[in-house]
């Protein structure tokens, strides 16, 4: 899923909104590195991105930007693996009472000490 919230109200989007299309008893996610598709998502440059329907991916992220709407869905079918070097910074977990966040070491630090682990966790 793409959205304009943060992952506070992205949060209280899924478990907490009435009106909200889908609703979660509980919910763990994680923000995506976007590399240049954050900032132009019809002209950014994909390079490494690892991500299947990278078109669909633009189209979304344009939506959702341009259209008076916060989430879109925008694959349901792909498999929710990713390398782990996507997660932006951390894991977060929530239900109706409340949103947890655990954040990860910085990059730089798994790959100077933890090296062999940050290789596996990155092959695809």
């Amino acid at each position: 899923m793409v959205s304009t919230l943060g992952p506070a109200d992205f949060h209280a989007f899924l478990t907490q909104d009435p009106e909200s299309l889908i609703h979660l008893p509980a919910v763990c996610f994680v923000e995506l590195q976007l590399g240049e598709l954050a900032a132009d998502p019809e002209q950014g440059a994909v390079r490494d991105l690892p991500y299947n329907f990278i078109h669909h991916l633009r189209e979304c992220l344009v939506e959702v930007n341009e259209k008076n709407m916060h989430t879109k869905m925008v694959n349901r079918v792909q498999s929710p693996e990713f390398p782990y070097r996507m997660i932006k910074s951390g894991i977060y977990l929530g239900n109706m009472n409340g949103l947890r966040y655990f954040p990860l070491p910085p990059r730089d630090e798994l790959r100077s000490k933890y090296y062999r682990w940050w290789r596996s966790a990155n092959l695809f």
